[in-house]
């Protein structure tokens, strides 16, 4: 299923892991992510809420997602861990309904099982 919303991770859970979002591109990327069973609706307004920062990473630079690594492999277990990365162009210009019915994204990253996460050696590269 394509992001209907995210799930928003507990500010107060201590983070030990991270999955780093590479940007390789000339332009600037916004990332989210979803876990697979765990649903907000949030239909209308977008997922940032118009609030990119902590999401956006500018062209080639790298960003640091922190997670709690017990939580997530918990999450794994019942379901996928998906990040979406989309042109920040896009999400500031295009309504937010659109973007999620004709899955206007850059690149979707489906990790099922932690062992795909250790694969990845925990990074995602776009372009």
């Amino acid at each position: 299923m394509f992001l209907g919303c995210p799930f928003v991770m507990d500010p107060d859970v201590p983070k030990d892991g991270y999955i780093k979002i590479e940007n390789n591109s000339n332009d600037s990327i916004v990332f989210a992510f979803y876990l697979l069973g765990k649903k907000i609706d949030n239909t209308d307004r977008n997922y940032w809420g118009n609030k990119y920062d902590d999401s956006t990473i500018p062209p080639d630079t790298f960003l640091l997602d922190k997670f709690n690594n017990s939580n997530i492999k918990q999450h794994l277990k019942k379901g996928a861990y998906t990040y979406y990365l989309f042109s920040l162009d896009s999400v500031r210009t295009i309504p937010w309904e659109r973007i999620r019915d004709e899955r206007i994204i850059l690149k979707e990253v489906v990790f099922n099982t932690w062992e795909e996460m250790e694969n990845s050696n925990f990074i995602i590269t776009y372009p």
